[in-house]
C-alpha cells in the first residue's frame, strides 16, 4: 500500500511538473483521473472503466471527452501508454518503471495476462551482455488463447461431436 501511495505521489508531481512545462492547466478532473489510475493495483485499462471509476467517486461528473483528452495528455508527460492488441478498443497502462511486467494477450477475447518472471528478465539480461548491447527498456508480448477461451473452444467442439453422432 505505501509503495502504491509512494508511486501515486510520483506520477501526481510528475503531472503537475509536465502540465507546467507544457503551459496547460492544472485541474481538479485531471488530478482526480491520475489518482484513479494509481490507485488502482492493475496496470491496464480501458477509458470507458476509467470514465466509470472517476465519475463513482466524484460528485461533479466527468466527461468522455475529458477523460480521453487527459489520457492524451498523461501519455506525453510519460505516465500511461496507450495499447492496442489486435482489436478495435484501445486499452491504457500506468507506467511505473519499478514495477516491470510482460504480457501474455489473448487473441480471441483480448484478455491481456500479465506476468513477470525474473528467470526471463536473467535471460535478456544475459543476451545483451553477450551481445554488448545496452537496452533502455524493452516489451514482451505473447499471443495466443487464453484458458477461458480453449475452454469454451473445448466444449464447442465437443458439442460438435455429440450432434454429428
Amino acid at each position: 500500500m505505501r509503495a502504491r501511495m509512494r508511486a501515486m505521489e510520483a506520477a501526481r508531481k510528475s503531472l503537475v511538473e509536465c502540465l507546467r512545462r507544457n503551459g496547460l492547466k492544472i485541474t481538479e478532473a485531471r488530478l482526480a483521473i491520475l489518482e484513479v489510475i494509481y490507485s488502482r493495483p492493475r496496470f491496464h485499462f480501458l477509458a470507458d472503466d476509467l470514465l466509470r471509476l472517476v465519475n463513482a467517486h466524484r460528485r461533479k461528473q466527468v466527461s468522455r471527452a475529458t477523460v480521453y483528452r487527459t489520457l492524451a495528455v498523461l501519455q506525453r508527460c510519460g505516465l500511461v501508454r496507450k495499447e492496442t492488441y489486435g482489436k478495435q478498443v484501445s486499452s491504457y497502462e500506468k507506467l511505473m518503471p519499478e514495477e516491470h511486467h510482460d504480457h501474455m494477450i489473448c487473441s480471441r477475447c483480448g484478455a491481456v495476462i500479465e506476468f513477470y518472471s525474473e528467470g526471463l528478465e536473467e535471460m535478456k539480461r544475459r543476451i545483451a551482455l553477450r551481445h554488448r548491447f545496452h537496452p533502455s527498456h524493452h516489451v514482451l508480448q505473447m499471443f495466443g488463447v487464453c484458458d477461458k477461451c480453449a475452454r469454451k473452444a473445448q466444449k464447442a467442439k465437443q458439442r460438435r461431436r455429440r450432434q454429428r453422432k
